[in-house]
Parts: C-alpha cells; sequence; structure tokens
C-alpha cells in the first residue's frame, strides 16, 4: 500500500510539472517553445553594447525597430532556437532604417536588417509571415482585443545587467487607443498598446523591437515590434508597439 501511494504522490508531481511556469523574465512570462522567426539583436556604442530583439521575414530580412539598429554600429543578429547561447551569428551587409524616423518621439519606429547570406530554412530556423498586403478599409491589424504573444530575451528585472538565457513569452490583448494615448504620445494609426492585465506579464528592459505575434485565417504572423515599454517593467500600464501593418508597403519595397 505504501509503495502505492508513494507512485501516486509522485505522479501528481509529474503532472504538475508540465504546468506553465510563470517566471520574472519578460515580467512574469512563461519560458516559450521553439520561436524560429526570433531574432537576438546587439547593438554598440563605442566599448559600450545593449540588446533587443527581431524578428525574420524572409530568408535574407529582419524586421525590427529603427531605435535598437540605427545609428548603432555594429550590429550583430543572432538566430535559432530558443536559448540564446546557442544561437548562431549571421553577418550583417546593411541596414535600413524608415527614413522619416524620429528617434525623439519614436515616430516611424521601423527598420529592416538584411543579412549578407540568406539562411537555410530549417525547424529552427524560418521566417514568420507579414500582415496581407491588401486589407478592407478601416481594418487595421491587429485589431482591439486581439490576443498577441510576445517573445523576447528582455532583463529579468529592471536591475538585471544580462539578458535572459531563454526567450520568454508574454501573452497581452490590444486595448483601446484612449487607453494607450494616456501612457505614451502615440501615432496610434502607426502604434498601438497592449496589456496582459490577469497575470500582468510585460516586457521590459532588452526587449525593443522584439516581435508581437498574432493570427490571421489561423497564420501566425507579426503584428508589432516593442517600441516603448513601462519605466518600471512591471506597472499595471500597456507596453507600446509599431503596427507593422500600417507599414507593409514600405517593409516590402526594402525586401523584394
Amino acid at each position: 500500500m505504501k509503495l502505492l501511494i508513494l507512485f501516486f504522490f509522485c505522479g501528481i508531481l509529474a503532472v504538475q510539472s508540465k504546468k506553465p511556469q510563470i517566471t520574472p523574465y519578460i515580467i512574469n512570462g512563461i519560458r516559450s517553445p521553439v520561436a524560429p522567426y526570433f531574432a537576438y539583436i546587439r547593438f554598440f556604442s563605442g566599448r559600450n553594447s545593449a540588446w533587443g530583439g527581431g524578428a525574420l521575414v524572409s530568408n535574407q530580412h529582419i524586421i525590427t525597430t529603427a531605435t535598437v539598429v540605427a545609428p548603432w554600429d555594429p550590429v550583430e543578429v543572432y538566430l535559432g532556437g530558443n536559448n540564446r547561447e546557442m544561437m548562431r551569428r549571421h553577418d550583417v551587409a546593411a541596414i535600413m532604417a524608415h527614413p522619416n524616423f524620429d528617434r525623439n518621439t519614436r515616430a516611424f519606429d521601423i527598420a529592416i536588417v538584411r543579412l549578407t547570406n540568406p539562411i537555410i530554412p530549417s525547424a529552427e530556423v524560418h521566417p514568420i509571415a507579414l500582415p496581407p498586403l491588401f486589407q478592407p478599409s478601416n481594418f487595421d491589424l491587429p485589431y482591439e482585443h486581439e490576443e498577441l504573444y510576445i517573445d523576447g530575451l528582455g532583463m529579468s528585472t529592471p536591475n538585471s545587467q544580462i539578458p535572459s538565457n531563454f526567450i520568454y513569452r508574454s501573452y497581452q490583448r490590444v486595448v483601446a487607443a484612449d487607453r494607450c494615448t494616456r501612457f505614451f504620445i502615440a501615432e496610434t494609426d502607426q502604434a498601438f498598446c497592449a496589456e496582459d492585465r490577469e497575470e500582468r506579464s510585460n516586457v521590459c528592459f532588452g526587449d525593443l523591437g522584439s516581435p508581437a505575434i498574432g493570427m490571421y485565417r489561423r497564420q501566425p504572423y507579426i503584428a508589432g515590434l516593442v517600441r516603448i515599454h513601462p519605466g518600471n517593467c512591471g506597472a499595471n500600464q500597456p507596453a507600446a508597439f509599431t503596427r507593422v501593418s500600417f507599414f507593409i508597403n514600405w517593409v516590402q519595397s526594402q525586401i523584394l
């Protein structure tokens, strides 16, 4: 009888261990499964460096925010898997920030990074879909209340000095434009806000440029890029994102 009880108790522990663990990475996020489109980007200013994220949108192009890549030099890009230390570095051939980018207001905060050599798509590394090129009028993806997930390698706490070793994920919903403008000076045609009001997961330092993924006709697509996060990463307020669909024609012109 004691042996059966022991087996039963161990079985409970085994089932409970499968539940996603809430962690402080991407504040209150969960460990992300493989995100084959995710790009870890390091950028330098003299001897100082910082990092952000991006998303592979073709075999040779990564989309991110201009804040992450312009005007820093050099810029390094890493792809493959969800373990930062196992990602492979890819040489950068060119960086194309939007010509109207304004670092002070974060307007037109979007950029394309072109790799020197195309990647060979695999289970661990392949592109994410862009928003559809042609959309109905007055239908700007993502729509209000749409659920998105954000993958990132940002800091575990506001005082951290290094990125997370693993990609973590936050699930958030797009909020109304008036809630967005309460916290940020944002042009809501080219930006949107999202937040998690249940688990209070949020992006943090080091997550700028990281992709927010939505679903369009049952296919994952890149809906946004982390543009501004709360100064206090765990604050009860949304984060702001560049709305990729607003820039789809410019993006297409850079990668085709």
